[in-house]
Parts: structure tokens; sequence; C-alpha cells
């Protein structure tokens, strides 16, 4: 698999070096010295450039001049907090709540491997991520609640990027469905020249998780053209529960390895015999829920299961990228662009021997492994119930496969008109394939094997009982035959896809001059093409497999065309408007209109003030609407945490959903050295599409709710077997805050110091569940809802020190506690601190760049992720595992 990924990476790398080298090669005889300045000097600062950021199609001098609430990312930033990804900048960003940044076998069942942003906690499918501006096709891999998202560990090596804008409040007036509670914008080095490689360990310092990484950048060029080129590679090592204190014996299952045996104690078959043999089985634990009568030769309860070491707190991964840019002028106003990237990530995840058997099974009297001290209460001519799982400790991990292959491809012209008027027009096309291989029990042969027909003649019978525990393959009918368990157990795949085509149009400039300054205009028309596709075996579509059961392929597409305006009205010098709306049309009847007004005011040339105002939506996503899935869910019930299986279907009556968003916030900026910002935001967001959330589910059924219990299947013996879940819209979910920043500069004797800080603090989260019932999700991990954890304080400090060819660097992070909602408890309050000091030097190898080592720690104080009491220990959303990371990286210029 890996060769297959190294051979993308190299010929999409090679597709982009041979097209933009010709054009270098053939355009360097006619290129030219650049011409003087019109100043006469030779020197270009006096022309003052005007730039184009997230936020506006209007090109301005500044990001100071934006009326949008804006932060940049730049690539020193990344280098400097230790980052190794893309993905990472997410982690740490305060505006960013409930991602999926770790893998967690608990609450992704599918999605191992991928990451995403959720900015304002408002939903995975409710930030736009961009590349350079322009759309990415979404993961085809799916959240387990159905939200879907692009994959930012799937977007570029990290030595591609030259920085990531932010855009912290709705903007789907001019980017369109998704810009809900904002824009991530990674912009790539198109101008690069020469050549990069760094080399990076990291290690924890407690178990050997490890990571490798390795990154290498070239560009090229001329007057006349450009290419730059990236690629990387990451090689990460596992890391098991086991290998973490707070994870141990977190995850406690009644159905185990032996199991135990319903309808043998006299006068109460409800209650469960254990196994005899139960402390045999290594993690497995005898569970009393009774006395055990006198004369009765076993225990009364369950025999359990500590599964939680088998699981992968970090799965074992290969990461391929690649990525590239370049351009050729055909004239000094027309130049072609174009960008072309790939990105290959395997991911091999830990998991329990087996799944848990949802619903007791019958076994014949006359088994012949039925344990001797069963045997008395066990008529041979009669059935009795076994609960428990069909592979214990013996059979070991059992792995799942997660692979993903990414592409993307961006060709376009652009160009200058007369006066100030410039224009683009592009077409762009990126796909994501993902591919899971789990294992699942095939239930006609699991039951087959337990009354003796198993395997491929129909004459082996399968032990479940702690007999086989040490049995030989002479012992007929109590050894388990590797090859029946084989013909047993059974792969589960699925092949998906998900594309999307777009082309854009724009066109932006000077309408007209007002006394003021110019009245800036930019109008654009854009067309999308979306496909989703999924694929299981054979096995799947009959419904074959015993917990995750099954279901049909699916697949479907839709078009969308859609236009934008944009206006920057400068009314006085100090004071201008900015005002945006976009249609688009989904077609069948469903379409929107957005607006949006901003705008700034500097009373004083160190104050800005800016506010906005506007509408935003998304549309329901492809799987929302024909998806259909089966996931693992942690249910409780009665005060026991318990595994079933969740099955959700698509809804085609699903509504847009759509939001209010405001932002007011203040700029100080005296000098150079300083600046602070404060923003207030707030989100009102109405039809927010959900998947109903199993455990609210199971809670109103008990409590008497039709409908609830309408969703719910049982087995013969009443035992719950699934849960039937969909997505629906919502009522609403309101949620406000303030973020704020602040940053100074100043030289001393150590060199420059820089002190930095940002933060953000939730007012609340109102919203509304699918039962019409209010809760308020702000400081709350909200279990049993849509939402997800939302700590009210996050922030990050920042002090670096930069003295000529030493740099150090210092990051405080604070999570604020929140309150664990199924518990009753609080989840502690999380503080790390990350340190790198860098040295750069120059003449090593020759090269003209210079050379730089970098040595780090992440969360050198070694916290631990606060404890959850919950399968793995620990908030996946929230937290992270590893504790104290460590790392040396080594970069060399060419």
């Amino acid at each position: 698999m890996a060769q297959k990924k190294w051979l993308l990476a190299s010929t999409a790398l090679g597709a982009m070096a041979g097209l933009i080298s010709t054009a270098v090669f053939i355009s360097s005889a006619s290129a030219q010295p650049k011409p003087a300045a019109k100043n006469g000097t030779g020197d270009d600062s006096a022309i003052i450039e005007q730039v184009l950021v997230t936020g506006t199609y209007i090109k301005r001098k500044s990001q100071l001049d934006s009326p949008a609430p804006l932060s940049i990312i730049d690539g020193a930033d990344l280098a400097q907090q230790g980052f190794t990804s893309a993905s990472d900048a997410a982690r740490f960003m305060t505006i960013n709540s409930g991602s999926e940044l770790n893998s967690d076998a608990f609450t992704q069942n599918f999605s191992t491997g991928t990451a995403n942003i959720n900015l304002r906690g408002l939903g995975l499918s409710s930030t736009l991520v961009l590349i350079n501006g322009r759309r990415q096709t979404l993961s085809s891999a799916y959240a387990d609640d159905g939200d879907t998202f692009v994959d930012t560990n799937a977007l570029m090596p990290l030595i591609m990027i030259d920085r990531i804008e932010v855009l912290k409040d709705g903007a789907a007036a001019l980017y369109g469905t998704d810009a809900v509670a904002g824009v991530v914008n990674y912009i790539t080095r198109n101008d690069f020249r020469g050549f990069e490689a760094t080399a990076r360990f990291q290690t924890t310092t407690q178990s050997s998780q490890r990571d490798v990484d390795l990154g290498l950048i070239g560009g090229w060029g001329n007057d006349k053209a450009q290419l730059v080129a990236a690629l990387s590679y990451k090689r990460r090592s596992e890391l098991l529960a086991a290998d973490r204190d707070f994870t141990r014996g977190s995850g406690i299952s009644a159905s185990g390895q032996p199991g135990s045996v319903f309808g043998l104690v006299p006068g109460n078959p409800a209650f469960p015999a254990i196994d005899p043999g139960c402390a045999k089985g290594t993690n497995s634990i005898p569970h009393l829920l009774a006395p055990r009568p006198a004369g009765l030769p076993f225990d009364i309860g369950t025999c359990d299961f500590d599964f939680s070491p088998y699981y992968s707190l970090v799965p074992k991964e290969e990461r391929i990228q690649a990525y590239a840019t370049g351009n050729i002028k055909f004239s000094d106003s027309v130049e072609f662009f174009a960008e072309l990237g790939y990105s290959g990530n395997s991911a091999l995840r830990s998991n329990a021997p087996s799944f848990p058997v949802a619903s007791p099974e019958a076994v014949p009297g006359n088994h012949p492994g039925i344990p001797a001290a069963l045997r008395p209460l066990w008529p041979t001519s009669q059935p009795r119930l076994f609960l428990g799982r069909i592979l214990g400790d013996a059979a070991g991990v059992s792995p799942s496969e997660h692979d993903s292959d990414t592409y993307r491809l961006v060709g376009g012209l652009r160009g200058d008109l007369t006066g100030t008027w410039s224009w683009e027009t592009s077409v762009s096309y990126s796909k994501n394939r993902f591919f899971l291989m789990a294992e699942d029990v095939i239930t006609s042969r699991y039951r087959a094997a337990l009354n003796g027909h198993g395997g491929p003649d129909g004459n082996q019978w399968f032990n479940p009982f702690s007999t086989s525990i040490g049995a030989t393959p002479d012992q007929i009918g109590i050894y388990n035959d590797p090859a029946l368990i084989d013909y047993i157990v059974q792969p589960l795949t699925v092949h998906s896809s998900a594309s999307l085509w777009t082309a854009d149009a724009r066109l932006s400039g000077s309408l007209l001059s007002l006394p003021a300054g110019d009245l800036g205009l930019a109008v654009g028309a854009q067309y999308r093409h979306e496909a989703l596709a999924y694929d299981f075996n054979d096995a799947y579509n009959q419904q074959q497999f015993l917990f995750l059961v099954g279901g049909p392929n699916f697949k479907g597409s839709r078009d969308i065309q859609a236009g934008f305006v944009e206006l920057a009205i400068p009314v006085i010098n100090s004071f201008e408007i900015q005002a945006a709306a976009r249609y688009e049309d989904y077609g069948h009847g469903v379409n929107t209109l957005d607006p949006k007004i901003s705008a700034l005011w500097r009373p004083l040339d160190s104050v800005t003030l800016r506010g906005s105002f506007g509408t935003a939506f998304r549309a329901p996503s492809l799987f929302q609407t024909l998806g259909s899935k089966t996931s693992l869910v942690n249910i409780n019930m009665a005060g026991q945490s318990i595994f079933r299986a969740a099955r959700t279907n698509g809804n085609l009556d699903l509504k847009p959903q759509n939001a209010d968003v405001f932002n007011a916030g203040i700029s100080w900026h005296p000098n150079s050295n300083f600046l602070a910002s404060l923003d207030y935001w707030r989100f009102k967001y109405k039809n927010l599409i959900v998947q109903e959330d199993a455990q609210s589910i199971v809670k109103a059924a008990l409590a008497g709710n039709a409908q609830a219990f309408s969703q719910l299947e049982y087995d013969g013996f009443n035992n719950l077997s699934m849960i039937n879940v969909r997505y629906i819209n919502a009522p609403s979910v309101t949620t406000d805050g303030i973020d704020m920043s602040a940053s100074y500069t100043w030289p001393t004797a150590a060199g420059f110091v820089r002190l930095a800080g940002d933060a953000t603090y939730v007012f609340k989260y109102n919203a509304v569940d699918q039962f019409g019932t209010p809760f308020e999700g702000a400081g709350r991990r909200n279990y049993g809802t849509f939402a997800r954890s939302i700590p009210q304080w996050r922030g990050n400090a920042y002090l670096t020190v930069n003295n000529g060819n030493h740099l150090a660097t210092a990051v405080f992070r604070y999570i604020d506690s929140y309150i664990d909602n199924e518990n009753n408890a609080k989840v502690g309050a999380y503080t790390t601190l990350d340190v790198q000091y860098s040295y750069s030097f120059s003449g090593l190898f020759g090269g003209s760049g210079g050379s730089a080592i970098t040595m780090g720690a992440i969360n050198i104080l070694d916290r631990q992720a606060p404890h959850l009491d919950t399968f793995g220990g620990y908030d996946s959303k929230v937290h992270d595992p590893r504790g104290r990371l460590v790392y040396v990286e080594f970069k060399q210029g060419f």
C-alpha cells in the first residue's frame, strides 16, 4: 500500500514539474531584469501592494483594513509551536471546540486517521475549509453523529503552508454553504525559491509511541513562470490504552469470554450463572450479582471482560503527502495557474478481540464443552442462553484498517483589466477514497457452530465456555479450531468515495471614485457538482453480521449554482461599509439568499472598531439525505454502560440549516510593537441538522415516550438489540462569547522578546434537543445530546525570545474544567507547558539557505489528560492522551 502511495505522490509532483519546468525553460531566454521602481531608487518599498485576505474578494492594504474578525497563523508560528501537520493548528485554536483530532474507537467507528475543525462547537460541517481560497472535497468518512467534514490530515505537507487565515464569523454571503461558524483557509508558499529539507523525531517519555516526519520543498522560476513542490512523509507508531494509567479498567463489559448462562439458577432463571472457569480468562473478572445459595455449584452473576487494554489511543499510521503550485505568465496581464495535490494515509487501529454479543444465544444441552459444574442443572434436551463474546484475550487484538487517498487538481486563468479591475476563472476537482476493513461475526455461522454444525462441512462445534482454554486439537467439540473461528469471524469492508467539481469566475475592482476613496465591487458565479458513493461487501449488504448487522450500498450526487456580489463603500476617510449577498440553488426547490453587512470605523489611527451581521446556511449533506450507517454506541441503562448498535438512515425531508451571525470588535494598535483585540460574537442557529442521540431515545422510551419506543428493536429474549435513529432538524442553538488576543514585542539585552496571548470564553450554548427539551451546553460534556464538550475558557500564552541565531519559545495552554453530566462529576482543568529552542547556523553541507537544529517538548510537565468516567478514561474531543512529547528537528536550506 505504501509503495502505491509513493507512486501517486511522485506522479503528482512529476506532472506539475514537467508542466511548469517546460514553461520556465521556454521563457528563461526572454526573461528581462526587473525594471526600477518609479521613484527612481531601484527600491519597490514606496509601492504599496494591496492583498486579498479571507473574508472579502476586494483587495485591501492590510488585515487591519478588513471589517471581518480575522486571525492569521503564519509558518513561523507553526514551526515555533512544534506542529507536524496541517491539522495540528486546530488542536490549539481557542475557538475550536469538539473536533476529532485523536483516534477514539468508542466514538469514531469509521473516521480513524482523519482530522477536522469544529469552530464554536456548531458541528464539523459548519466550518468551511479552503485551500488557497477554493473548496476541497469532503472526506467520504463520516463522524459517528453523521457529520461530514474536510479531512485536515489530507490537505498538504506542513512544509508547504505559508499561513492559515481563520475567519471567525459567518461567511455564507461570500462562500456559500458550510461557512456558518467561520472559514479556515490554508494558503501555500507559492513564491518560495530554493530547497529546504526537514527531518524530525518525536517520542513520548512514557512508553514508546514515536513519530518520524520528513519534509522537502523546492521552488524554481523566473519572472515568467514559477513552480513550488513539496513532499512529506510521516510514520507513527502505536500507543495502546494499556500504556496510560487513566485508561486502565475503564472498559468493563458484562459480555465476556468466558461468559455466563441464563436459565440455570433454580427459581430465578433470569439470573445468570457465571462460567466456573471465568477467572481462567485473562482480563476476565467474575461479577457477583447475588450470594451463592447453599449447594449451588456456581456463582450468580456475569463474567465481565476488561477490554480497555486492547484499544489504540494512537493508531499506527503512515502518511505520504505531495503538493505543487505553479503559474505561467502569458503576458503582463494574463497568467495561468495550477495546483496538484495528493495525500495518502494508512491507519491500523487495535480493538477488542471481538464485539460483544448484544443478545444471548441459545446453546443446546448436549454441547460437549459445557463445564462440569453447570451440567447437573442443564438438561441435555434443552437449550440455555449464553451471554458473552466469541473471542477473548487468547485471540489478541482485532485490527481495523482505515485507508484514505485524496487528490486535488486546480487550473485557471487570472489577469488585470484596465484601471483597477482584475478577474479570475478556475476549475478544480478533488476526490477522496476511503477504505475500511473491520471484523465481525457472521450470525448464521456462529449459531450453526454453537449447535455442532459449524465450518464448511457443517460438522464442527464452537465452544464458548472456559473449557476451551488450554484445550488441544484432539479434544473434539472442546477445542476451538482456528480455521473454524476464521470461518465465523469475517471481514466487513467498505469502499467509499466523495468528489467535488467546482467552476468559479469572479471580477473585482473600483466601480467609481468617491471623496473618501474608491467604491469597490466584486461579483462572481460558481457551479459545483458533488458526488458520494458507498460500496459494502456482500455480507454487509445481506445483513449477516451479528453486531453491526448490515445495510445497502448507496450513492448520489447533486448540482449547485451560485452567484454573489460584494461592495466596499468608503463613507468617510475613517468609516467604511462592506455589503455582500450570495444566492445558491440546489434544485428541487431548495435555495437560499444570504446577505451580510459589515462596518469598519477608525476613530483614531490606533483604534479600529468593526461590526458585522449576516445570515448563513448549510444545506443537508448527501450523506445525511441518502446515507445509511450502523455504529457502535455506548448506552447507559440502569446505571450500567453497554454497547449497542445504532442504525441511521438518510432523510430526504431535511431542511437547510440557517443562522443569524453577529460580531462586534475593537482593535488597538498604538505602535508597531503592540496589538490588542477584543470581539463579541453571537450565533443563533435554527433548523440545526443533527443525528438523534441514541442515549436520549432510550431514556425517553423508558420514560414512556411512544415515538422513542418505536425506534428500539428487541430480540426474542426482550433484550435491546438495536436503536434506530434519524437525522432531524433540531429547533435551535444560540451561543455567544468573546475572543481576546494581544501581542507585544520589545528589544532587550537578551534579544527581541515577544509576549502574546489569545483566549475564548463561551457565555452560553443554549440548545433544544430532539424532544423539545432545552439544555445549557456551555461548561458541560453534553452527554446524551447532539452537542459535544464545550469548556467555557480556552487560552494560550506565548513567550518568544529571538537573539540572532538563537530562538526560544514557551507556550502555556489552558482548557477549563467542565461538568460531566452523565456522572454528575467534574472533568478537571487541563494546563500544559510547551518549550522549544532553535539554533540557526550556516555553512553546513554548503547550503546557502542555512541550517537549524531544534529541540523541544510538548507538555513538558507531563500532565495527564483529566479523568472522565467513560470508556477510554478521557475526553478525546478535548484532551490529548499522549502526555509529554520530546522532539528534535533538523532543517537544511539550499
